[in-house]
């Protein structure tokens, strides 16, 4: 027994002395994709969520009524297809034909909740789905997880021009 353990503490201690501590130890990184203002005008609904208040002409309709899903936890820490870490805790989406990097707002058909999210991965790659939320953004529009999806409507923003 004795000589059991000494053998894996010699074991051991070889396999790290050969091994660069960056490649077994190294660091979670995550890139920030940060939220922003939307509009100086800003309101509380009945479910004390802010959200931002903005003029009709600020946003371009993509789909008028559609199918959004969200991200299973599994894909945190994965890249995404524009190469961005993807987080779950993040407002990010990702959908089949907008470039990456484009605002869009999502709104929740049924009770008329909105969220602004940045593209930054492919997808859904299901039948009859547009988008694919992050869970953050989609426990932001639904009531909870389990409709798993959502009946949206989709609006790029239009950037205002320097």
């Amino acid at each position: 027994m004795k000589k059991s353990v000494y053998l894996l503490v010699l074991f051991t201690f070889i396999l790290f002395s050969f091994t660069s501590g960056d490649y077994i130890f190294k660091p979670h990184t995550t890139r920030v994709i940060s939220a922003y203002p939307v509009s100086d005008t800003l309101a509380v609904d009945d479910d004390s969520i802010v959200v931002a208040i903005e003029d009709e002409d600020d946003y371009e309709l993509i789909n008028e009524e559609t199918k959004a899903s969200y991200y299973h936890d599994k894909f945190t820490g994965r890249k995404t297809a524009s190469g961005a870490v993807f987080n779950n805790q993040e407002y990010t989406a990702a959908h089949k034909t907008l470039p990456f990097g484009t605002k869009v707002k999502v709104t929740n058909i049924n009770n008329q909740r909105s969220v602004i999210l940045t593209i930054t991965d492919r997808g859904p790659f299901v039948k009859g789905r547009s988008i694919d939320l992050s869970k953050k953004a989609f426990l932001d529009l639904a009531d909870n997880l389990n409709s798993g999806v959502l009946d949206v409507k989709i609006e790029r923003l239009i950037e205002a021009e320097d």
